[in-house]
């Protein structure tokens, strides 16, 4: 009876065990068929989240402007008789420019001085003989009136010779001349503009919510489109005391030392007004950053084994964001991402949170990427050529 019992045990433990090994390989099998039809990981960039200074700034538009500009006028009309002057060219303060007829107020001139000194004899022969009381007070007052009036004349005159004489009023450089030798000037019609470019204006407006940030001979970085990469600094002189009631908005006003002379009033640029820098701070490049309708997000790569494992495996995790400012290609990072998580760059576009991914480094990526382009643009030009 014992024995029976017995191998009746051994015969179901065998029927157990054979199931159970039979369970085990299918599984098995399974695993790796599916292992098998699993694409292979995505190959992505990544860069690595760091604590660094920012920089802080408060940007705008901005207009240069001439510290001293003017178009220069005649005060007189008058026929012009002589340029001295070409268009473009670089003049002093007090240069001559143009010459306007002046032959009529020449004579007038002339006859004042000779009025003056007829009138100045006169008055001394009137002293000599009031001194020998021969001559009443009234006719010596009419003698020094008559000498007077005839030295206001010859000062009057060349007033009006000066007139015609057209100078620089400061230095600077002259534009295109808008006269003609022989043509009659009316007051107040153009002769050519002048313009000072060693010092400029750079006037532009903030909100006023960042009015309290602004206090004068605070740095400010001027960016123009027509010197790419260049930055020229300016330090702000004056802001205006009314906030615009239409626009929320105040004037801000920096000078600009233009020795080179490259930049020109009226010119467009953009202003970075430099504000004390914020320490500590977690950026992460901007193209890490995916912005969608349900917030700011990006990947990081979470590694599925040990560090010391031979061949670890990555995956992709999307973490929910805080973000702050953008500064030069890095977004300050509030909450979400620590230093030195791993964020991905370039390659997340079809990442779903939890696929696995290879990691490439960001400039194999990048050089990929100019490479593609520069046979693009090299098969645009052969078929341009064709």
């Amino acid at each position: 009876m014992f024995t029976r019992i017995l191998l009746t045990i051994i015969g179901l433990g065998l029927v157990f065990g054979g199931l159970y090994f039979t369970k085990r390989s299918f599984d098995n099998q399974e695993t790796a068929r599916q292992h098998a039809m699993m694409p292979p990981p995505t190959p992505v960039a990544v860069a690595s989240a760091t604590v660094t200074v920012l920089p802080l700034y408060i940007e705008a538009i901005g207009t240069l402007e001439a510290v001293r500009q003017v178009v220069v006028t005649p005060e007189v009309g008058g026929r012009v008789v002589a340029i001295h002057f070409e268009s473009g060219g670089t003049v002093h303060g007090g240069a001559p420019l143009a010459q306007l007829n002046d032959a009529p107020e020449r004579g007038d001139l002339n006859r004042f001085r000779a009025i003056a000194e007829f009138a100045q004899q006169e008055l001394e022969r009137v002293q000599s003989i009031r001194d020998r009381r021969a001559i009443s007070q009234s006719n010596l007052d009419e003698a020094k009136r008559g000498l007077g009036e005839a030295r206001g004349n010859i000062a009057h005159t060349e007033a009006l010779i000066e007139q015609k004489l057209i100078r620089a009023p400061f230095d600077g450089v002259l534009g295109v001349r808008k006269i003609n030798l022989g043509q009659y000037l009316q007051p107040g019609q153009p002769i050519v503009t002048l313009t000072n470019l060693d010092t400029l204006y750079v006037n532009f407006t903030v909100p006023e919510n960042v009015l309290s940030q602004l206090t004068p001979r605070l740095l400010v970085h001027l960016l123009s489109d027509a010197f790419p990469g260049r930055t020229f600094d300016a330090t702000i002189t004056t802001l205006e005391p009314q906030v615009a009631v239409e626009t929320r908005t105040v004037s801000v006003q920096a000078t600009l030392m233009n020795r080179d002379h490259l930049l020109r009033p009226g010119m467009f640029t953009a202003v970075r007004v430099i504000l004390p820098s914020e320490q500590n701070v977690v950026t992460v490049p901007e193209t890490a950053v995916d912005k969608t309708l349900y917030g700011d997000s990006v990947f990081i790569i979470r590694q599925s084994a040990s560090p010391e494992a031979k061949d670890p495996r990555y995956t992709a995790e999307r973490v929910f964001i805080k973000t702050g400012r953008h500064v030069d290609g890095r977004i300050a990072v509030l909450e979400g991402v620590v230093r030195g998580d791993l964020v991905i760059t370039a390659g997340q576009v079809n990442l779903i949170s939890g696929m696995p991914v290879s990691l490439s480094p960001t400039d194999t990526l990048a050089e990929n990427g100019k490479r593609a382009g520069a046979s693009a643009n090299q098969q645009a030009q052969e078929e341009r050529l064709e």
